[in-house]
C-alpha cells in the first residue's frame, strides 16, 4: 500500500493555475497515488508482511501436512459435504474427522520422537480408520448393498469436491516450495555433511544405513514378507512374527528420531529458515488462504 509521509518542497505554482492546486489538494484526501506521478510528494511503501505459521508447525509441514491441520481442514468443509450429499438425495451426519481418521504425519523436530514412540513409522504398527463413523454404520443398517455402494461413491465425490480448494492451494504452494526452497536447500554446502552425520549416529546405535530413507524401506520390505509368509505358517506364528516386527520397527524409529533431533535438525533447520523467510513473504496471501480452513 502507498502511504504519504509528509509534503516536502512542493513545486511553485503560478496564480494562473488555481485549478491544478485545488485538484492536487483534493487528490491528497481522496486517492492513494504512485510517487512517480507526483514528484512534489514524498511517498513510502509498506513492507510486505510475512505469513505466520501455527505454533508447533513448520512451513514445510503446513504445505505437505496430512495430519492435524488436514483434519481441521476436513472439519471446516463438513457443512459443504452435507449440502452436497443432500442435493444428491442422501442424508449425511457431520462428523469430527479427528475421531474417525488416523492422520498421516509430517515430521518436525518437535513431534518426531513422540510419533516414533507411538507408532514407529506407521508401517507394521497401524491404527484403524473410519471405525464407528455414524454415516457408515447407518449405511450398513438402513441400505441395501447396492445402495451402500452408491452412498459411498457419492460421499467420496462430495468430500473430494469440498476439500478441493484446500488441496489446490497446497499443490500450488508445494510446487513453488520445491522450486524456490528445496532445490536451493539441496545444493547448499552447509547441509552437505547431514547424510554422513546421520549414518554415523545410526551406526553408533547399532543400525547400519547409508541413506536416511533406508530404515523405512527396510521395514516396508520386511512387513510385506511377514504378510506373505509360507502358506504352511500358522496364524499364531504369523501374529508372533508381526509383533516382533512391530517391536523392531518402534526401536528403529526411536533411534532414527534421536539421530534426526541430535544431528540433522541442528544443521538443516537454520538453513531452511533462511530460505523459508522470503517464501513466507512472497506467498503470504496463499498461506493465509489456507488459514481459514484451520480455524
Amino acid at each position: 500500500m502507498i502511504v504519504f509521509q509528509r509534503r516536502c518542497s512542493p513545486r511553485q505554482h503560478s496564480a494562473s493555475r488555481p485549478f491544478e492546486r485545488r485538484s492536487l489538494r483534493g487528490l491528497r484526501h481522496l486517492f492513494v497515488v504512485a510517487c512517480a506521478g507526483f514528484s512534489g510528494w514524498s511517498c513510502a511503501t509498506e513492507e510486505p508482511r510475512a505469513a505466520s505459521i501455527p505454533d508447533g508447525f513448520t512451513l514445510k509441514s503446513i504445505i505437505y501436512d496430512d495430519g492435524e491441520l488436514y483434519l481441521r481442514a476436513l472439519n471446516s468443509v463438513e457443512k459443504d459435504v452435507k449440502e452436497c450429499m443432500s442435493v444428491n438425495g442422501f442424508a449425511y451426519q457431520e462428523i469430527d474427522n479427528a475421531v474417525y481418521l488416523t492422520p498421516a504425519i509430517t515430521y518436525t523436530s518437535s513431534n518426531r520422537m513422540a510419533v516414533a514412540r507411538q507408532r514407529g513409522y506407521g508401517i507394521s504398527i497401524q491404527v484403524d480408520g473410519l471405525s464407528g463413523d455414524p454415516n457408515f454404520a447407518a449405511a450398513a443398517e438402513d441400505r441395501t448393498a447396492a445402495e451402500n455402494v452408491t452412498f459411498q461413491e457419492q460421499l467420496g465425490f462430495c468430500k473430494v469436491q469440498a476439500i478441493k480448494p484446500y488441496d489446490d492451494l497446497r499443490s500450488s504452494l508445494a510446487a513453488a516450495y520445491s522450486f524456490e526452497v528445496l532445490s536451493k536447500l539441496g545444493i547448499d554446502p552447509r547441509v552437505d555433511s547431514v547424510g554422513d552425520e546421520w549414518s554415523t549416529c545410526m551406526a553408533n546405535s547399532g543400525h547400519e544405513y547409508r541413506s536416511v530413507d533406508g530404515p523405512v524401506r527396510d521395514i516396508q520390505d520386511r512387513y510385506l514378507q511377514a504378510l506373505s509368509g509360507p502358506a504352511t505358517q500358522s496364524a499364531s506364528a504369523r501374529a508372533e512374527a508381526l509383533r516382533s516386527l512391530q517391536e523392531e520397527e518402534r526401536e528403529l524409529a526411536i533411534a532414527d528420531a534421536e539421530c534426526w533431533i541430535s544431528v540433522v535438525y541442528p544443521i538443516t533447520e537454520p538453513v531452511e529458515a533462511e530460505y523459508d523467510a522470503p517464501f513466507l513473504v512472497a506467498h503470504a496471501d496463499e498461506i493465509r488462504a489456507l488459514e481459514r480452513f484451520w480455524t
